[in-house]
């Protein structure tokens, strides 16, 4: 469960690194614990524990959603929700718009997503409290395996 006066912790998954790098300060400065990956495979370990994934769409290999797919298959209903950030939003496919809160366009202001960041754990707070949407501190152990099944 969400907690007040704790940090909130992003993950930002990006193949290319200096976007990786901006967004992982920008996320910092903004106030948030912050981890990155470089893959699905180097995102799949983190995703029991942040509140918010920030990913991109085309990854090398896979996409974002992807990454979104895993999470829901290890975690369930207590996957974190995502916020998706491609330079080709029309190459989205439908049902992988689904996985995301929101689609944002590259280029795209940066204080633009800090402000769908909080905008977008505010709500998961809410639900939180209202009972709808609990999540553990940490996984159980082989809570998420490599392939995205659980143990």
């Amino acid at each position: 469960m969400l907690r007040m006066g704790r940090r909130h912790h992003i993950l930002v998954v990006d193949d290319e690194p200096g976007m990786r790098v901006l967004l992982e300060r920008v996320m910092k400065r903004a106030g948030f614990e912050v981890q990155v990956a470089g893959s699905l495979e180097e995102a799949l370990p983190s995703l029991h524990a942040v509140d918010l994934v920030v990913t991109d769409y085309f990854l090398a290999p896979g996409t974002g959603a992807d990454v979104m797919r895993a999470a829901q298959a290890g975690l369930g209903p207590l996957a974190p929700p995502a916020i998706l950030i491609t330079a080709t939003p029309e190459e989205v496919l439908r049902d992988d718009r689904e996985l995301f809160l929101e689609v944002l366009a590259k280029p795209f202001r940066l204080p633009d997503l800090v402000d769908r960041v909080h905008a977008a754990l505010a709500d998961r707070r809410l639900r939180s409290y209202s009972g709808v949407e609990t999540r553990p501190a940490a996984a159980p152990p082989g809570a998420l395996w490599r392939d995205g099944t659980d143990d």
